[in-house]
């Protein structure tokens, strides 16, 4: 297809994207900084730490459980929190004819870390309506990644958007490479025949100081596309991987790469029957840790803090997480292994990256995206690219506009007749 196609092309998938883009732009500048909104908007209760020894994670796991029991379990426990933090337990149902559990009384429990008093008993509120400065995060996320419409329809949407995004990416910016050299004819510039590609394709890359309005608007559009597109690709294919991960990026990511399933995906159920009775959390907690270290040894990484520590009871199964050398988000504890319940042998090992091509590239392109890599710098960078992609669609719409506006395309019988010669 010659450039004109192309440019017919890059014109028609801009306008179909521009007002989503915009809205995924705008909201995703804004999420490029979620930690600290999350801390503005619903400020965590913090406990004082000074002088007072916490109580062992798995001890304060027990005296949630006593709270609860026996309309409600404790299935995981936090082994890790930062000086300040109260324990968290997550309530979930307990077994059938143990009590009221629809509705659970409460499902969050904050307890005193040093005493394991009570500091809050809640019901987490389930969905977005009303908007409350609790949930006005939430109602972002869902509006930037699946346009807050229940359902599957509005994830499909935005992984469709993403996928033509993606495509859009190499179209823009095959258009604002030079045009080929059609030889030194009469007209041609000297200086312009003997300049390399680069230094032709060089403007491309800048913004012209008093120009018009128009063409600084498309020189915006283009220099605008140019400087982060690397970052846009990572954003529009990621977007694929969220929404579209089964449908397309799973498939390609596997003839390009490899595998993107990691070790943990469907593991079968060891036990027909979950064992009787309490699981024994310490006798789980050393097998976890003698299962990691082991795993540590063999495969050369290393281990700098646990994590969590869940036990999968219908399944026979237990999860032990820790934060190792080859996480990559920030403050999170992504290597995890499962072992058996009964027996206590390892069923299987994750790790975010180093092990599977396609489980790294993943990893990879998920931190970039939420920004949970690279620290404040990044989030800042983050934040800009979120806004110029609500510019070049924004720019885009008002170019085609303009065009249409200034130079409409005469009907047959408007057209002057022009005698053949």
């Amino acid at each position: 297809m010659g450039r004109k196609t192309w440019v017919l092309v890059h014109r028609w998938a801009g306008l179909l994207l521009a007002g989503f883009l915009l809205v995924v732009g705008l909201t995703g500048s804004a999420l490029a900084f979620r930690p600290q909104l999350r801390a503005w908007l619903d400020p965590p209760l913090r406990v004082a730490d000074a002088g007072r020894p916490p109580l062992d994670p798995l001890t304060l796991r027990e005296r949630a459980l006593a709270l609860v029991a026996p309309w409600g379990r404790v299935d995981g426990v936090l082994l890790h929190r930062e000086p300040g933090e109260p324990f968290e337990a997550t309530i979930s149902p307990g077994d059938e004819g143990s009590g009221p559990v629809d509705p659970l009384p409460f499902d969050r429990l904050l307890l005193d870390p040093a005493t394991g008093a009570v500091l809050l008993r809640e019901t987490v509120p389930a969905g977005l309506w009303p908007i409350t400065r609790r949930n006005l995060l939430d109602l972002m996320v869902a509006v930037h990644y699946r346009l807050a419409v229940p359902g599957e329809v509005g994830t499909w949407l935005l992984g469709l958007v993403a996928l033509l995004w993606t495509f859009d990416c190499f179209v823009g910016a095959y258009l604002t490479f030079p045009a080929p050299r059609r030889g030194a004819g009469a007209g041609a510039s000297p200086v312009a025949a003997g300049r390399s590609w680069l230094a032709r394709w060089w403007p491309a890359w800048q913004v012209k100081a008093g120009a018009s309005a128009r063409r600084r608007t498309y020189d915006l559009h283009r220099a605008g596309g140019l400087w982060p597109w690397l970052l846009l690709l990572v954003l529009a294919w990621s977007g694929v991987a969220f929404n579209l991960r089964e449908q397309v990026y799973e498939p390609v990511t596997r003839v390009l790469i490899g595998t993107t399933r990691n070790p943990l995906d469907g593991l079968a159920p060891v036990a027909s029957a979950p064992l009787a009775g309490e699981p024994g959390w310490p006798e789980a907690l050393e097998t976890g840790r003698r299962l990691m270290a082991g795993q540590a040894a063999a495969l050369g990484f290393r281990v700098e803090r646990e994590g969590w520590l869940i036990s999968d009871r219908p399944r026979g199964l237990w999860f032990y997480a820790v934060r190792s050398d080859r996480d990559v988000a920030a403050g999170r504890a992504e290597t995890v292994l499962a072992f058996e319940e009964a027996s206590g042998r390892l069923a299987a090992l994750a790790l975010p990256t180093g092990q599977r091509p396609g489980v790294t590239t993943t990893t990879w392109l998920s931190a970039l995206h939420r920004g949970s890599v690279g620290g404040l710098a990044y989030r800042w960078l983050l934040f800009a690219v979120g806004l110029a992609v609500a510019l070049l669609s924004s720019t885009g719409v008002w170019l085609w506009w303009r065009r249409r506006r200034v130079r409409p395309v005469p009907s047959a019988s408007e057209r002057p007749f022009v005698a053949p010669r």
